[in-house]
């Protein structure tokens, strides 16, 4: 029944005018529904029970900030991503927060990506490892700044994972953009920690089954790609 009526939903809202979905959530209730739908083009769609509305939004990592053309009182002003659900946020009161289970392809494959990638972020970096031939990182005062760099391109990979249909090349773009991230310090960091951070690129790669980055693991490593 939950599906039908999504699909009847969606049919309605795609109708009215083209826009290609990026994140949708669904509850089907006894009495009307509970929809998030946020388009690729900034806009979204929300109904909360009873009557919908639209506006713009801006996401900042795994928030979602709304901008109404006319808000009801009392709905949320964010939202916040999370591997199954989209739930709504009111600081004031969070018992009035609503979780919008997210309509996902291959949620089961996303969800255990979510799970790793956060697994990922939370282990230590940059120590000692012998299976790597990895002695740690030559100067301890990089180690934060490092680490941070490398969970944010973990928050880029769960980025693409929650979309509907993550694709290569915007793996790929994640990857490029992260790479850029350490231009500032790349004087600073010895070969062997370059190293080392190619390889925590590679193991976001395998979290989401990405075989290859197009080569930009080896620009950043040797300032060119040795295999063209």
């Amino acid at each position: 029944m939950r599906k039908a009526l999504f699909i009847i939903a969606m049919i309605t809202l795609i109708s009215c005018e083209t826009r290609k979905v990026k994140y949708s959530g669904l509850n089907d209730l006894v009495v009307g529904i509970q929809q998030i739908v946020l388009y690729e083009n900034g806009t979204f769609y929300l109904e909360l029970g009873a009557g919908g509305v639209e506006g713009k939004y801006q996401k900042q990592n795994d928030t979602v900030f709304l901008d109404y053309q006319i808000k009801p009182e009392g709905w949320p002003d964010k939202l916040l991503l999370t591997a199954r659900y989209i739930e709504t946020i009111h600081e004031k009161d969070r018992r009035k927060n609503i979780k919008i289970d997210r309509a996902l392809d291959n949620s089961e494959i996303t969800i255990h990506a979510m799970n790793k990638i956060e697994e990922f972020k939370k282990k230590e970096k940059f120590g000692a490892d012998s299976q790597l031939s990895y002695t740690g990182i030559a100067d301890s005062n990089m180690l934060p700044i490092l680490t941070e760099l490398i969970n944010k391109s973990a928050d880029d990979f769960k980025e693409v994972a929650l979309t509907d249909k993550p694709t290569e090349s915007e793996y790929q773009k994640k990857i490029r953009i992260g790479l850029k991230r350490f231009s500032e310090f790349y004087n600073d960091i010895d070969t062997e920690d370059r190293e080392r951070i190619c390889c925590y690129y590679e193991e976001l790669m395998d979290i989401v089954g990405l075989e290859s980055s197009d080569g930009q693991l080896n620009v950043f490593m040797y300032g060119f790609d040795p295999t063209e």
